[in-house]
């Protein structure tokens, strides 16, 4: 289960607070497409993502940049 609270939103851009409620188990698909430009912070834990042949991990303080139409495959 994914939970997504609006901080703040305008007509440019919104912040969002993404997090998986711990209580609640989490499954990623398979593949998961960009729907659009996101700036993804790493408050606290950490998760793995792969783009084609190219694996990264991603945890606490780490920047991740995503663009629209991008996948990646949640499973490594």
């Amino acid at each position: 289960m994914n939970r997504a609270q609006a901080q703040f939103e305008c007509g440019t851009f919104s912040v969002v607070r993404f997090d998986h409620p711990p209580e609640t188990p989490h499954i990623d698909p398979p593949e998961e497409i960009s729907e659009s430009y996101s700036l993804i912070f790493v408050q606290q834990g950490g998760f793995s993502v792969s783009f084609g042949r190219e694996g990264m991990r991603f945890s606490t303080g780490d920047l991740l940049v995503m663009m629209p139409g991008l996948p990646s495959d949640t499973r490594t």
